[in-house]
């Protein structure tokens, strides 16, 4: 390998986020073989995937693959690469299997927290907001950025790490904001931070309440995956605050949310709230598609629905694992044992890499019809989902954002 090709192969590859060992093995191949730098990047992220994944190393496979395989050089490269695409097929298709001894996330690292002015913006449309899909409208509000509870799929842990940002001026931020009167809107200031995982430090939901409280037509969602809501107790909770709990099943907490809240103590909170007369609403999100999924997903439902009514709950959302492209390099080069990647990764309408549209058919499909029960009763809503699905799914294409409104003005009304 000239000294050219080298330079690129370590600063355009996952070759140095790899073990010692594992970059002696591909220098050697690529040498071995003549591999170009495409290939030698395909096989890179190969070995980072299968390390990842908990999975048969690619050394090993391959050194097994080299004795069946026969040929001249080029045929035995030619049959090599094959074999491996064949098995990385295999592997991202099949219904992936998480192993008894939880997968070992990044380090739980201290959180480092920073107080800054906002940058940018600190009130706008849902970045994922897309006029391809049947979105909510959801507006955010940036009260925080960051979040160190380490979900291995989480576009914000991918790009921040364990670092939080608080503002240095959300009051007056929030203070500043101007509305159309009249106008519904629905707001989170869950997407780039939890809403309750910090309680109140720097201020941020005594700034949130009385935001809510000058905004009266407004739906403001706190999004959480925390157990944490001594703030909730402690103070009068504004009528137009929903508190919602992004929930899984335990096998996807224990392997890919390694510093959340169990589903039992997020569940837990969530009833204290809601016997508190907060309305809540829960958001079933990623869904993951793995060996016993359809048994997890439908006792997560079924422990939900035993402990609230649902004159209690808002709304249910299901949500799709996606990533984005640059995620899925984030979440590589960040490391630590995950399946997320493990998944056929096919680009939506949008360029969101997801599932096949047949397979979230089939997990949004499931989880429907888990909560009939519930039917007409509350409303349940795709999260950023193509017209497509909502049709197969849920049989109509209702406005999300027309319909969150409608609860909305029931609830004041209601109350």
């Amino acid at each position: 390998m000239d000294s050219q090709l080298r330079e690129r192969v370590y600063s355009d590859t996952l070759l140095p986020a790899l073990e010692a060992e594992d970059q002696i093995f591909l220098l050697r191949i690529a040498d071995s073989y003549r591999f170009d730098l495409d290939q030698i990047q395909h096989l890179a992220t190969t070995a980072r995937d299968l390390e990842m994944w908990r999975e048969t190393p690619l050394v090993a496979l391959w050194e097994d693959w080299e004795t069946e395989i026969p040929g001249s050089l080029e045929e035995r490269k030619h049959g090599l690469l094959k074999k491996l695409d064949s098995h990385l097929e295999i592997l991202r298709t099949q219904a992936k299997i998480y192993p008894t001894e939880p997968l070992r996330g990044l380090p739980h690292g201290k959180a480092t927290l920073v107080r800054r002015p906002t940058p940018g913006k600190v009130f706008t449309l849902c970045p994922y907001f897309s006029k391809d899909a049947n979105c909510c409208g959801l507006h955010s509000l940036e009260a925080a950025s960051g979040c160190a509870i380490g979900c291995s799929f989480c576009s914000v842990s991918a790009s921040t790490g364990n670092r939080v940002e608080f503002s240095t001026d959300l009051a007056d931020r929030l203070a500043a904001i101007e509305l159309e009167p009249d106008r519904f809107y629905h707001v989170s200031a869950g997407q780039s931070s939890d809403s309750l995982a910090w309680g109140n430090r720097h201020g941020i939901l005594d700034a949130l309440f009385d935001f809510a409280r000058r905004h009266p037509a407004i739906q403001l969602e706190l999004r959480s995956k925390s157990d944490r809501i001594d703030y909730l107790q402690r103070h009068e909770i504004p009528d137009n605050i929903i508190c919602t709990w992004a929930v899984n099943t335990d096998t996807i907490i224990r392997n890919e949310e390694h510093w959340s809240a169990s589903l039992h103590g997020r569940l837990h909170a969530a009833r204290k709230v809601a016997d508190m007369g907060t309305r809540v609403g829960f958001r079933i999100d990623p869904i993951i598609h793995y060996q016993s999924w359809r048994e997890d997903y439908i006792s997560l439902i079924g422990q939900t629905m035993a402990l609230f009514s649902p004159e209690e709950v808002d709304f249910v959302s299901l949500g799709a694992a996606w990533f984005t492209r640059s995620v899925v390099r984030e979440i590589r080069h960040r490391g630590g044992e995950s399946k997320a990647l493990q998944m056929p990764l096919v680009e939506d309408p949008k360029g969101k890499l997801t599932y096949p549209q047949a397979t979230r058919i089939e997990l949004y499909s499931t989880l429907h019809t888990a909560l009939q029960p519930w039917q007409n009763r509350i409303f349940v809503f795709l999260c950023m989902e193509t017209m497509p699905v909502w049709q197969a799914v849920l049989e109509e294409c209702v406005s999300v954002s027309e319909e969150l409104e409608r609860i909305f003005v029931r609830r004041r009304r209601s109350g």
